[in-house]
């Protein structure tokens, strides 16, 4: 759930459940304030696959912004001119060994 709170404190004014989406050991971004103030977004992963999600303010279920249908988002931000901006690439993990064993000196 995301709860939007006054600055002043107080009880949430809006309150959301977040998209479902899978957590594979990578961090989640941060949730960010679209430039005008009026909705919230999420990086969201599903299957292995990251978009950005959009929560606008005045109501309605949080809905997939970006398509993207390959790789993870790392980060993203909004520019004060209202274009998105991300880091996405995809998630590599080898696994190598090393070892000394049988190394005789």
């Amino acid at each position: 759930m995301v709860n939007v709170i006054s600055i002043d404190g107080g009880e949430p004014e809006k309150t959301f459940p977040l998209p479902r989406g899978d957590h594979e050991g990578y961090r989640r971004s941060s949730i960010r304030w679209t430039p005008d103030g009026q909705a919230l977004t999420c990086n969201v992963s599903q299957a292995g696959i990251s978009n950005i999600w959009i929560q606008p303010l005045a109501g309605g279920p949080f809905r997939q912004l970006t398509g993207f249908p390959t790789d993870r988002i790392w980060d993203f931000d909004w520019t004060p001119d209202n274009r998105l901006i991300l880091a996405r690439g995809p998630l590599i993990q080898d696994l190598v060994l090393i070892s000394n064993r049988g190394v005789t000196r």
